[in-house]
């Protein structure tokens, strides 16, 4: 589950509706040929279940981010170096302002900075270091990517 800052739980109905509220005036840009679905699609869920608050807008956070990331990755596997650096680049961006923050919680700043072994000063590559040196696969396991 997407840990977010916000506080309590609801109904799928309260996220769905949260989803829709904040599609029209999310302020970052799909890549061109992307859209929001209409709806949240999940599977047959408990009607009794409760989801986090925030989770809707944390769905339209994470389709923007997935998109910039596909675009990359096309943009990668066609020699476009200049497309895929022109997303990395907005993906780092995007990362540092408070519309993640609010939604995605990485504490460790690992997508960005990778991760610091226990006890170690040694370091992994952060997903987006990885992509930025040609290896999308640790982006794509980091975003839940096809």
């Amino acid at each position: 589950m997407t840990r977010t800052r916000f506080s309590g739980f609801g109904t799928l109905f309260d996220i769905q509706e949260e989803y829709q509220n904040a599609v029209p005036i999310f302020p970052l840009v799909l890549p061109a040929n992307w859209s929001f679905p209409t709806n949240l699609e999940v599977g047959a869920p408990d009607p009794a279940a409760l989801w986090e608050r925030g989770s809707g807008v944390a769905t339209a956070y994470m389709i923007w981010q997935i998109g910039i990331a596909t675009d990359a990755y096309e943009g990668h596997t066609r020699g476009d170096s200049a497309r895929k650096d022109r997303c990395l680049n907005i993906l780092e961006a995007a990362y540092a302002t408070e519309v993640r923050k609010a939604v995605l919680i990485d504490d460790g700043n690992v997508f960005i900075d990778g991760t610091r072994k226990p006890g170690s000063a040694a370091k992994s590559q952060s997903p987006l270091q990885a992509a930025r040196d040609g290896d999308f696969a640790p982006m794509r396991a980091f975003l839940r990517m096809n």
